[in-house]
């Protein structure tokens, strides 16, 4: 499941430059957007990390999740 996630990661990552250019944004402007993409996912880490355990219950985090 881990390498699955992973992969899901590289994958977003690595196409959210290539699907800004195809609706005409210029490459000066989409190749930073691989950067915001994985900075967002690490917030959203840690904001799991604080919030599941004090104010999320994890089964409904995991509801909302799916």
């Amino acid at each position: 499941a881990l390498f699955l996630y992973v992969g899901a990661e590289v994958i977003a990552g690595d196409t959210i430059g290539r699907f800004a250019q195809t609706q005409g944004m210029p490459l000066s402007e989409a190749k930073h957007l691989t950067s915001y993409t994985l900075a967002a996912m690490v917030i959203g880490y840690f904001l799991g990390i604080i919030a599941i355990p004090r104010w999320i219950d994890q089964a409904r985090a995991l509801a909302w999740s799916a």
